[in-house]
Parts: C-alpha cells; sequence; structure tokens
C-alpha cells in the first residue's frame, strides 16, 4: 500500500511529465512540499534553484524533470552543485535510430597509469553513460548489473564518444549496451553491457525509510 510519501512524490512526477492527477489526489492531501519540488533545470536555474540541497527535490527531478547541464547532460546529486559531470561526459543526445550518443573526456584527476584512466573511472563513466539511455527516454533506473570489458588503456584528457543502445526490455528490466571510442580514429577503448532496473520517483525515499530501519536494528542491539 502507498504511504503519503509515496503519492506525494507520485504526484510531482505527474506534474511534472504534464500528465492527468490520479484520483487518489481527491482522496489524499498532497503535502506542500510535493507542489514546491523543482521542474526541469538547466544552467542558470539552477545557480537560482534554493532546494538544490533538498533531498526529496533532487529525487524528483532525477527522473522526467531531471537537473541538467548546458551541454544536455544529467546531472546526479553531487554533480549539480558544479553543474558540470564530474566525470567528464560533456553532451549527451539521442538520435532516430534510438543510439544515445556522447561526448566525454577522462579528466586528469582520474589518471591511474601514465597517462591513463583509472580502470574504475572507465567502469563508472560505463555505468553513468548506458544508464542513461533509458533516463533519454524518460524512464528513471538503477543499475542491477554491469560488465565491462577494457580493449585498450584509456587516454586523459582526449575527445573520446560513446554509443549506447538498448537490446531489449523485458517488464522493468532494460538490457542496455554501448562502447567508447577514441576520436578520430573511433578505435574501441571499452566495451559494457549490462541490467537497468526502472523504479519511480519514490524509490530512493523508500530507501532512505529501508535505511533508518537499519539504523534503529543497530542502535537497538546497542552497537
Amino acid at each position: 500500500m502507498l504511504g503519503l510519501e509515496d503519492v506525494a512524490l507520485h504526484f510531482h512526477f505527474l506534474r511534472q511529465s504534464g500528465r492527468d492527477l490520479p484520483t487518489v489526489q481527491r482522496i489524499v492531501s498532497i503535502p506542500q512540499w510535493a507542489n514546491e519540488l523543482p521542474l526541469r533545470l538547466t544552467g542558470d536555474e539552477m545557480a537560482q534553484d534554493d532546494t538544490a540541497s533538498d533531498l526529496l527535490a533532487w529525487i524528483g527531478s532525477d527522473s522526467v524533470g531531471r537537473p541538467m547541464s548546458d551541454g544536455g547532460v544529467t546531472l546526479c546529486g553531487s554533480c549539480r552543485a558544479s553543474r558540470d559531470c564530474r566525470l567528464g561526459v560533456t553532451r549527451e543526445w539521442l538520435q532516430d535510430d534510438d543510439v544515445s550518443h556522447f561526448e566525454v573526456t577522462c579528466p586528469r584527476d582520474q589518471e591511474g597509469g601514465p597517462n591513463v584512466a583509472h580502470g574504475g573511472w572507465t567502469a563508472g563513466v560505463m555505468d553513468e553513460m548506458l544508464g542513461h539511455v533509458p533516463l533519454l527516454h524518460d524512464q528513471m533506473t538503477v543499475t542491477a548489473t554491469l560488465t565491462v570489458n577494457f580493449k585498450k588503456p584509456v587516454p586523459v584528457e582526449r575527445p573520446l564518444v560513446a554509443r549506447a543502445w538498448i537490446d531489449k526490455i523485458e517488464g522493468s528490466k532494460w538490457f542496455i549496451s554501448g562502447e567508447l571510442l577514441l576520436l578520430p580514429t573511433r578505435s574501441v577503448l571499452a566495451t559494457a553491457t549490462g541490467i537497468w532496473i526502472a523504479r519511480d520517483p519514490s524509490h530512493f525515499a523508500r530507501h532512505e525509510k529501508w535505511l533508518a530501519e537499519q539504523d534503529a536494528v543497530r542502535v537497538g542491539e546497542g552497537e
């Protein structure tokens, strides 16, 4: 059964996507904070947004009305303050062939070996880009599995591009693959495949509730 917080966040999701409100609105009082959650934010709007650090504002915006950089890149909670993707993704877009495209550069502070990216950066940026494929289709998801094949060392501070596409969708599961390429030769540096699970905007609120329950158990055991 949905709690009030679930209903409120779902209401915000419907409001920002332009859909009609459900019948439940007539029997449940929607709290004022749900009406005040920000819609899609870009550029200077993020700098002026007073709720940038508010957890519920970020939850609501990471689905359809998501915060974006000036290059159209969906921003996570920690990247929102700087208005840039800290992993180095500078542009993302969905083409007519349903393939998602990305422009990315590995920052120097992600260097592992001499002048090459740390493997953790490669895995992280592949998770980021493949995970944005559902977002480009207005669906929030979370990562379930990710397999990365490291083909070549990834140079830092060099222009790279990536492609990602949907292999199939089964219920709530999105099967997605992609590749990271070096410019201008388009040599393959890494490939990845994984499964992402569709979630509604109240997903993170449910996690916070679960985490609080875990903390209560720990306190109860005297730890």
